[in-house]
């Protein structure tokens, strides 16, 4: 009978449960920590002391959020809370065209929301014109390419063909040829430009 597997398998699951075990840093009167696998003695100033759940820490923050203007939150100056109530800031004049203002600097009654709705729709009009632009070159490397080699096969000297429009080849002929190579350098003076 082959035991390394069911070795394997204790061990596995002694490690599993070692992983799990909780260490605990107290600090001591003597100012030196200590690890201990059980909590700490309640002492305020440990470094273990529980830490507030996320709900707790809702809660909390939702107590203190009295205004949400501005620095009427503030602790240590709470006369600025105070002024701000009695004496609220007026808004903008609406005199104010909103397309002659620098896109920087915002009136007190546009919304972060519409500041970033303002960005986007500039940031897509700038790729969406970017893209354009690639395309546009992409393009015309293509057209001043397909034309120059239309011109080297006419100037190439070989039986040049094109297709009519029931499908059958037609040559042109050495009396044509220059007037198809001339119009093919027009072609190519257009297309690279």
């Amino acid at each position: 009978m082959n035991t390394g597997p069911l070795y394997l398998a204790l061990i596995l699951v002694s490690l599993h449960t070692v992983a799990h075990a909780q260490i605990f840093k107290c600090k001591e009167a003597n100012d030196r920590y200590t690890f201990q696998n059980t909590p700490c003695a309640a002492d305020a100033s440990s470094p273990d002391r529980k830490r507030p759940t996320p709900g707790e820490r809702d809660e909390s923050f939702a107590q203190r959020k009295k205004d949400n203007r501005p620095g009427a939150n503030w602790e240590s100056r709470p006369q600025i809370a105070e002024e701000s109530r009695l004496n609220p800031p007026q808004p903008a004049a609406p005199t104010q065209a909103k397309a002659t203002r620098s896109p920087a600097v915002a009136s007190a009654g546009e919304s972060w929301q519409e500041k970033d709705r303002e960005y986007q729709r500039r940031r897509a009009e700038e790729q969406t014109k970017a893209y354009n632009e690639q395309v546009r070159a992409t393009n015309q490397m293509h057209d001043c390419n397909h034309a120059r080699q239309q011109l080297g096969v006419l100037k190439g000297g070989r039986p040049v063909h094109s297709y009519d429009n029931k499908g059958d080849r037609q040559y042109v002929n050495d009396e044509n040829r220059q007037a198809e190579i001339s119009a093919a350098e027009q072609r190519v003076a257009k297309a690279c430009k």
